[in-house]
């Protein structure tokens, strides 16, 4: 056993509880199936233990330790365990504008970091996992742009056009809920649209930040 890694539990604002505290439900529920299986990708920042031998020095420019030490862990043999029960408060963004600021950093962080992910030799379930759990959450706003575009030429079919129809519904959806997003904090599931295609632009943002090269590896507090 190389790291054992705690759950979040997150004090939340009324906007973030209908963004971002849905989020953390799934991602959370994704976690624990994932540790079932022996597939335990990532730590959370704010709880975890790490046998001393279990470390490698890491990249100054590092920026989701949180991943890549765990990461690190699983390449020199050691397993990764999740575990429920340890757990730990932490504050939420008040906001889906300071979770898309965090986003962006960490997006960086995981452009930086792929390559040396992709040559870890995941092998097994642990592959499959990273691939659908992180890998595909990354390139996803190139998906869904390329979806878009794809759809407009193919609308001679009614099947296509369907499709297009439910893609601006999803858009739609989130400038609504962009717009009105004061008057919709109580309201169950109005700003999910909006909290998804934020963190989407977000990675997009910080995808095109890794190409210019910019540094942006200093954690700052969100509000």
């Amino acid at each position: 056993m190389g790291v054992v890694c705690g759950g979040l539990e997150f004090q939340r604002t009324s906007e973030s509880r209908e963004t971002e505290g849905v989020y953390w439900k799934y991602e959370s529920m994704l976690r624990l199936m994932e540790a079932r299986l022996g597939a335990t990708l990532t730590a959370s920042g704010a709880l975890f233990a790490l046998r001393r031998a279990a470390f490698r020095p890491l990249d100054p420019r590092t920026v989701i330790e949180d991943f890549v030490i765990p990461m690190n862990a699983r390449s020199l043999g050691y397993a990764v365990l999740y575990d429920p029960e340890a757990t730990a408060i932490e504050f939420a963004a008040s906001s889906v504008s300071g979770e898309f600021t965090r986003r962006v950093r960490l997006a960086v962080g995981s452009f930086r970091a792929l390559k040396g992910f992709l040559m870890a030799g995941l092998d097994g379930f642990t592959g499959i996992a990273f691939v659908s759990h992180k890998l595909l959450r990354w390139v996803l706003p190139f998906l869904l742009i390329a979806l878009l575009v794809s759809n407009a030429f193919l609308l001679n079919k009614s099947l296509y056009r369907a499709a297009l129809f439910g893609q601006l519904l999803f858009y739609l959806w989130a400038c609504v809920g962009f717009v009105f997003r004061h008057r919709l904090q109580r309201v169950r599931y109005a700003l999910i649209g909006y909290f998804l295609l934020a963190m989407n632009m977000a990675f997009l943002v910080g995808f095109f930040r890794f190409v210019a090269g910019r540094e942006d590896g200093v954690w700052q507090r969100v509000n």
